[in-house]
């Protein structure tokens, strides 16, 4: 709650703007406001799932700490079958985007290091609403959009 006037005075500056046809000016100091705002916002735990076209569904917990590192937990159910695995990695964000590289993988036989010269392993998202409790982005690459919560029923 306590970044909520935050959100109101972004929300009236881009109405603003809107209504006079026109970007809205932020300043530097707004900005580095908002990128610390989130920041901080999207340290801990945050839950998300998806299916997909198949039918399979994947659920997901991450985990972002205040150095910058993060785990996500992934459970995938399809045809009776689940599989489960983990990604590490770093993030960031420098707002409006949020981004990760991921370092490496864990699986039921352990921890091993990620080919980190592969390009699909580092992620831009352009940040569409964080909050306490919801956190929605958009990837640049895929397009795909993702809603996580702080509600975990996993």
């Amino acid at each position: 709650m306590k970044y909520l006037p935050l959100v109101f005075v972004v929300l009236a500056e881009v109405c603003l703007a809107s209504q006079a046809g026109e970007q809205p000016k932020t300043s530097p100091e707004s900005l580095e406001q908002k990128n610390n705002a989130a920041r901080e916002m999207l340290q801990g735990e945050w839950c998300g799932s998806k299916t997909y076209p198949n039918g399979a569904r994947q659920q997901w917990v991450v985990n972002r700490h205040e150095d910058g590192t993060y785990r996500i937990d992934f459970l995938t159910n399809h045809d009776d079958e689940t599989e489960s695995w983990s990604e590490i990695g770093i993030w960031g964000v420098r707002f409006p985007v949020y981004f990760t590289a991921t370092r490496g993988f864990v699986d039921e036989k352990g921890q091993y290091p990620a080919k980190t010269t592969k390009p699909d392993l580092y992620e831009a998202y352009q940040i569409k609403e964080v909050s306490e409790d919801s956190f929605s982005y958009i990837s640049f690459r895929s397009g795909n959009q993702y809603t996580l919560s702080r509600n975990c029923e996993i």
